[in-house]
């Protein structure tokens, strides 16, 4: 809403939108564009036309995502931060456990994602895969078909699943969950896990780190692959259960508020 065309603009470095769009780096990015570059166009059209209304509401799903609001030209809508809601009597600690023989006796790290890409962490997990231990394997759920042909063998790809309740099971089975996505406006499946009393590895970026703490999980830096592969080993050395608690209660949090009467925009 705050841009003249793209999504996210943290992964390559881009501030435009705090002044003007022009130029888009991301023109072939979602929502693609690839004859016309109509970011400067756009920028001031949605300028005046959001700051033309008296009764705006601005509605963010994280405190990152409300300090970029104010660095923008909503920065003096009326606004307010609420997480975005999960259900939690669906994710919880008491799902099945999730049925495959190629995890038994294995430390199961889950990645989960609508589509995989390099902003997504795709390749920081096909690097990290390379430091693993012979007891240590990788989940990613939502690959095509064509990313599993080319996935190493100590990473497991599953497609796109639309069953809630196979994913709760898969966050039930794994040992620790990893989001290493560059750009996260919130962290739903983060919070999910999180849900399933499920300890979380994120990168410190955008609002990820907002979710985490040293009793959920550990918050590492970008592309630190040592990083990670020691925040395994703690997480590892600490078992699952010493983080349950803790990130149950957590994801309690993440609660919807009921919608007032003004007009509202939800920039998640």
């Amino acid at each position: 809403s705050i841009t003249g065309h793209c999504t996210h603009f943290d992964y390559v470095k881009c501030d435009k939108w705090k002044t003007a769009c022009y130029k888009c780096p991301q023109t072939k990015e979602y929502p693609s564009s690839y004859l016309f570059d109509r970011s400067f166009k756009n920028y001031f059209l949605k300028k005046e036309l959001f700051n033309s209304l008296n009764n705006l509401h601005v509605v963010t799903v994280s405190n990152w995502l409300d300090k970029v609001i104010d660095q923008s030209f909503l920065s003096k809508t009326s606004r307010s931060m609420i997480h975005n809601g999960i259900d939690v009597s669906l994710f919880c600690p008491q799902g099945e456990k999730y049925l495959m023989t190629e995890l038994n006796n294995k430390f199961v790290i889950l990645g989960v994602s609508n589509t995989w890409n390099s902003r997504k962490g795709l390749f920081d997990f096909i690097h990290l895969s390379k430091r693993l231990n012979e007891n240590e394997i990788i989940v990613l759920v939502g690959l095509n078909k064509s990313q599993i042909r080319k996935l190493p063998k100590n990473i497991i790809g599953i497609e796109r699943t639309e069953s809630q309740k196979e994913l709760r099971d898969l966050y039930n089975r794994c040992d620790v969950y990893m989001n290493l996505s560059a750009e996260e406006t919130f962290g739903l499946t983060t919070a999910e896990a999180l849900a399933c009393g499920v300890p979380c590895i994120v990168y410190n970026s955008t609002a990820s780190p907002e979710l985490i703490n040293s009793s959920t999980g550990v918050i590492v830096e970008n592309k630190d692959f040592t990083g990670l592969a020691n925040a395994i080993i703690e997480v590892k050395s600490k078992d699952k259960m010493y983080y349950s608690k803790a990130c149950r209660e957590s994801c309690l949090l993440y609660t919807s508020d009921a919608a007032d009467d003004s007009l509202r925009v939800d920039l998640g």
